[in-house]
């Protein structure tokens, strides 16, 4: 377990997570804001990716699930990109329609945040939304993230936004690292 909230458990990504993975990226919904991830292989691609990532980095997109019953939800963490040519960081997620509007997205990514500020030491974290994808902006705004500039990434326009670590953040509340 890499970090927890009141009602989520992060976790290290797993192969025995490839099937419920892959179900939540083919989804259509799912699958319109997310890009070059839809089919059980690109799926599985990108989990190999995540997990080597763990080795290299020590962190990477984390399995995002229940504490009341272990399902996996979603898909929440880090991943090097470059914008402009410069490295950041990107805090993403990605969750199963069928949990959506529960507000897991916020709470894993405040957490995520948190834990890679204060666990981690990092100084900044970008979020990369493509546009017209309203509700990933509100996580981004709800976890305290403020709108930069457009940037292009991986081909297609996207919305950067970002946040700096503040020795006086508290805490997210109900998160434990």
């Amino acid at each position: 377990m890499v970090c927890e909230t009141s009602r989520l458990l992060l976790r290290h990504f797993s192969m025995e997570d490839l099937e419920p993975l892959a179900a939540m990226h083919s989804d259509p919904e799912v699958a319109r804001f997310i890009g070059g991830v839809k089919t059980r292989e690109q799926t599985l691609r990108r989990l190999e990716e995540w997990m080597a990532q763990y080795q290299q980095y020590g962190f990477s997109k984390w399995a995002v699930v229940l504490r009341s019953t272990g399902e996996l939800v979603g898909r929440c963490g880090l991943s090097p990109e470059q914008i402009d040519g410069i490295s950041e960081w990107e805090l993403g997620w990605t969750f199963a329609r069928a949990h959506w509007g529960h507000g897991y997205a916020t709470e894993a990514a405040a957490a995520t945040m948190e834990h890679c500020f204060r666990k981690l030491g990092h100084k900044r974290l970008i979020s990369l939304i493509r546009p017209g994808n309203f509700a990933s902006v509100r996580v981004a705004e709800r976890i305290g993230m403020t709108y930069e500039r457009r940037v292009q990434w991986n081909d297609a326009p996207a919305d950067m936004y970002a946040a700096s670590f503040q020795a006086e953040r508290s805490p997210v509340q109900g998160t434990s690292m």
